[in-house]
């Protein structure tokens, strides 16, 4: 299904096949798009995009396997939680990235032009939050668990880098509009 944004770029188009039957065919007439960036650079930035979706994932779960009082503080837990999100959308995004064949449909231009700074913003608000929850929880030292409290910071930090990085590759599938 495609939205009301995208709806005038599609057309019905009526086909008689050889038995005289008549069929609809859904024709895309809109504009078309293509990476500013070779192929092999696309590709390359994909994988670079998974390898930072590998790394987000890793520093989203692994606090959650260990134990801390963080994760047992829920204006720490809560943001953490939220960022499962974002995360997925990064993932989707990679994988975009590792299958796409030019040239976009104006759809496909939007998701790839939107959906990192998308992301990077979804993951710094949590990872934020999350951080600025865990220095106030800072402030009773008597209840933290130093090992487990420590890795659930660093991860949070380790993904607010990661945003860092997304917006460094926003640039690399930058796209524009095929002639005509």
């Amino acid at each position: 299904m495609i939205s009301k944004k995208y709806a005038n770029d599609y057309e019905i188009e009526r086909i008689e096949d050889p038995n005289g039957k008549s069929k609809q065919k859904i024709v895309y007439k809109g504009k078309y798009f293509d990476f500013s960036a070779s192929e092999e650079e696309i590709r390359a930035t994909g994988k670079r995009i998974a390898i930072i979706s590998a790394i987000s994932w890793a520093a989203y779960l692994l606090p959650l396997w260990i134990e801390s009082s963080a994760a047992r503080t829920f204006f720490i837990i809560i943001p953490h939680a939220f960022l499962a999100v974002p995360l997925f959308l990064v993932s989707m995004l990679a994988w975009a990235l590792l299958r796409v064949k030019p040239p976009l449909t104006r759809e496909q231009n939007d998701r790839f032009r939107g959906r990192p700074s998308l992301t990077a913003m979804l993951i710094a608000l949590f990872a934020g939050i999350a951080s600025a929850g865990f220095l106030i929880r800072l402030t009773d030292v008597s209840s933290l668990t130093f090992p487990g409290d420590a890795i659930f910071f660093v991860c949070d930090l380790t993904l607010l880098f990661l945003v860092y990085l997304l917006f460094r590759h926003k640039e690399r599938i930058a796209s524009y509009e095929l002639g005509g």
